[in-house]
């Protein structure tokens, strides 16, 4: 069974295109657009061989789940995701799992999305210290991670960018794990999405940037930039 990467444009350039992309080369083949009525996309996650993404309204605040076909890139509504602001996702069997930011304090909660009956739920609070929030990914061990900026006055020696566990009964992200170094905490603040690519884990930052992605010591290993402007998500696929 081998693998592909699919990489999508951002909302951050009113870009909806899907691409598949050779990690290797990092050269672009362009698949489809994935909707020509909404602003902009973020984010990809596969699940059992179904694609999925955040559609972004024009107003930048309304946001949708959409299901992508990857042969076509054609991507489908499925439903509102009214619960906050979303941010990053991922999907694990049925269950879509996504980072939401307050509109009225700007903290950050989990929210997750029965595919079965849309049902929405409100978790919990990522913390009360988490002051911004990138890519999220699932591993091997179905352990949800994102990445997490801490801002503690209390205890300013926890300050930092975290590769955090994240708690799928409570919401609670895991600060005391995987930080990153702090010659690579700048650059790792800015990863936007993330994939599992056979033994590899990769990052994506807001340049274009693919980074493989050392998690245990907190380092990053640049592979090169993708030829284009924006690229704000990554998923592998089995095929």
């Amino acid at each position: 069974m081998q693998q592909k990467l699919y990489v999508c444009g951002s909302w951050a350039t009113n870009d909806t295109n899907l691409f598949s992309m050779d990690p290797t080369t990092l050269t672009l083949s362009k698949i489809g657009v994935i909707t020509s009525t909404l602003f902009g996309v973020a984010g990809l996650s596969f699940a059992d061989g179904a694609l999925y993404s955040i559609g972004i309204s024009q107003s930048g605040n309304k946001r949708q789940l959409l299901q992508i076909n990857p042969n076509i890139g054609v991507g489908t509504y499925l439903q509102d995701m009214d619960i906050g602001v979303a941010q990053s996702l991922s999907v694990n069997s049925d269950t879509v799992y996504y980072i939401s930011q307050s509109q009225s304090d700007n903290t950050y909660s989990l929210v997750t999305i029965s595919l079965t009956n849309k049902s929405q739920s409100l978790i919990g609070p990522l913390g009360p210290t988490i002051s911004s929030v990138g890519g999220t990914f699932f591993d091997s061990n179905g352990v949800l991670f994102a990445l997490v900026t801490v801002n503690d006055k209390a205890y300013p020696n926890n300050n930092g960018t975290y590769l955090a566990p994240i708690d799928l009964q409570t919401g609670l992200a895991n600060i005391t794990t995987l930080p990153f170094n702090p010659t690579n905490a700048p650059t790792a603040a800015s990863l936007m999405a993330f994939t599992r690519f056979g033994s590899n884990l990769y990052g994506i930052d807001n340049q274009s940037n693919f980074y493989n992605v050392f998690a245990p010591v907190g380092t990053l290993s640049l592979q090169g930039q993708i030829p284009y402007e924006m690229i704000s998500g990554i998923a592998a696929r089995n095929e």
